[in-house]
């Protein structure tokens, strides 16, 4: 299919932390991943997020992970959480991200007391931002993990554009796509509003998006541009039918242990990322044969790695 003019997307990988078998970070493994998430046409990465299991590793170690991403990150553009409880933890993390060079820095929510308004919740950020007030910095709106269940991001975004001199956006991981789309009309092109959620990508698409960040785009992301081609070329038909295959693939994967069974995901594209650490737990052998079964029976397989199937019958 030509894609001469179809508008550009940028899709952004939530990368997995590769780990070695006793659950240590394996450094050496960013660089390989970095080429191969590059050979997938990912635009860039989103380091120590929740796929990357940030909140579960030491100040240090995500220190350590983002210098390794910075060195291996060649085109991609990279984006560093440095999210944490402790604001001052926060600052340190955005300062190091700084001092190294990263293109963007963003964090969640409070994940333990409640922001209960959106003028709150831009003053924590706000906390953040500055002290890395040369590098532009994203709010992490995801409900499911932070206190921010009274705060639309769309009102976040109005008070952290005003508060925020290097406010660049937002990752909306959230079903919410009526305040999706309010925060696109709101933003008018002057910050990126990235879509956080793949199973509601098409839904994203209509919304206006022009921009994802997710977790099945470390191994799916040519089924996700065949939905962004499709939907941009008016073949409606065959985006839904795309979009049906990447939802129904991820309720799979969900049903099969979330982060644990995308993680495993790895493996089935050549790049094994190790174990997760507690309190997630790794899936079984038996349990990624089970659902390599139900992916490859769906053809969710083949749509992601469809080379691996031109011989066969």
């Amino acid at each position: 299919m030509s894609t001469s003019t179809v508008t550009p997307f940028r899709f952004v990988s939530a990368p997995f932390t590769p780990m070695d078998t006793s659950g240590e970070i394996a450094f050496e493994q960013v660089k390989p991943m970095a080429r191969l998430l590059e050979g997938q046409g990912v635009h860039g990465v989103f380091v120590c997020g929740t796929t990357g299991e940030g909140m579960s590793l030491t100040m240090d170690e995500r220190m350590r992970l983002a210098e390794a991403w910075k060195e291996a990150s060649g085109a991609l553009q990279l984006i560093v959480h440095v999210g944490q409880n402790c604001t001052k933890d926060a600052q340190l993390l955005a300062e190091h991200a700084q001092r190294i060079g990263v293109d963007g820095i963003a964090s969640i929510g409070p994940c333990f007391f409640e922001a209960d308004s959106a003028r709150t919740l831009s003053r924590y950020c706000s906390q953040i931002a500055n002290a890395a007030s040369e590098t532009p910095f994203y709010y992490y709106h995801m409900p499911s993990m932070a206190r921010v269940s009274k705060v639309k991001a769309s009102d976040a975004l109005v008070c952290m554009a005003e508060e925020i001199a290097t406010f660049a956006g937002i990752k909306f991981t959230h079903e919410d796509v009526d305040d999706y789309r309010l925060c696109r009309e709101i933003a008018q092109g002057r910050w990126d509003i990235f879509f956080g959620r793949d199973e509601l990508l098409l839904e994203a698409l209509r919304a206006g998006s022009d921009c994802a960040v997710g977790s099945t785009y470390n191994f799916a992301t040519r089924l996700y541009r065949d939905i962004q081609y499709a939907y941009a070329k008016g073949d409606f038909q065959k985006a839904v039918q795309k979009q049906q295959l990447a939802t129904e693939g991820i309720r799979v994967i969900i049903n099969h242990g979330g982060l644990s069974a995308l993680k495993a995901m790895m493996a089935s594209v050549g790049m094994s990322c190790g174990p997760l650490r507690l309190p997630l737990m790794n899936l079984p052998q038996s349990e990624v044969r089970s659902m390599l079964a139900s992916l490859e029976a769906i053809g969710y397989l083949k749509a992601i790695l469809p080379e691996a199937y031109e011989n066969k019958s």
